[in-house]
């Protein structure tokens, strides 16, 4: 089975379950750790219940959300001699939704894929300044 984490410092984590959940509820295969968060288990905790949900026969992508922080630290620790479980640090919502909608296995070559994934969805939207001409009631929809 494909499981995913999102482990995060604070609420990014229970922001991204928020928002996930709208485009593709019902993932059951997803956990999302909220670090050092009010009323969250102690870090360690929540990472044991996760990893032992993750079997050896499982392929999983942990998401942390920065690179050498304290979550990912950990993380690359407990999952070090687990050939199975992949570790991304930094992620964003488009990296994570395209995991969990596909059904590609889960490898080096997929998880390369997904770094891309989430760096081509990062870039400036440039604005206009709006037209005053077409800024009446008239020609609005045209």
């Amino acid at each position: 089975m494909r499981r995913f984490i999102v482990a995060s410092h604070g609420d990014l984590a229970k922001g991204m379950a928020s928002t996930i959940d709208l485009f593709a509820r019902d993932q059951k295969n997803i956990t999302y750790i909220s670090a050092y968060a009010k009323g969250d288990l102690d870090l360690d905790q929540q990472l044991d219940a996760a990893l032992a949900t993750i079997q050896t026969e499982d392929t999983a992508i942990i998401f942390t959300d920065i690179k050498g922080g304290s979550v990912n630290q950990k993380i690359a620790v407990k999952v070090m001699d687990r050939a199975n479980i992949f570790v991304i640090a930094g992620f964003n919502l488009p990296m994570i939704m395209e995991a969990i909608l596909a059904t590609t296995p889960i490898d080096q070559a997929y998880v390369t894929k997904l770094i891309t994934v989430g760096q081509q969805a990062i870039e400036q939207v440039k604005v206009a300044a709006p037209d005053p001409k077409l800024n009446d009631d008239d020609s609005f929809l045209n």
